[in-house]
């Protein structure tokens, strides 16, 4: 079975991560993110978690099937933690 390669994110890629982890942090009210597949790293959990813990509301919306079994084992292993925030 082949591997999948990514290449290195360019620096232009950590300029966008590093603006939404700071988004996240700076939100107020509400966030809202629309994917169709979630593969969040320790900082964007963190950021999500302590976004919800004071007070921001956080949704994530997702789709209800997922086609890629690994999609849907990430899945399943994430949602116990984010709806635990």
């Amino acid at each position: 079975m082949p591997k999948s390669f990514h290449p290195p994110p360019s620096k232009g890629d950590f300029v966008i991560y590093e603006t939404i982890i700071s988004a996240i942090y700076a939100a107020t009210k509400q966030i809202t993110i629309t994917t169709p597949t979630l593969f969040p790293d320790e900082p964007l959990l963190m950021a999500l978690t302590v976004a919800a813990k004071r007070g921001v509301k956080v949704t994530l919306i997702l789709p209800a099937k997922v086609d890629s079994l690994m999609v849907r084992y990430a899945l399943t292993r994430l949602l116990p933690y984010v709806a635990g925030s």
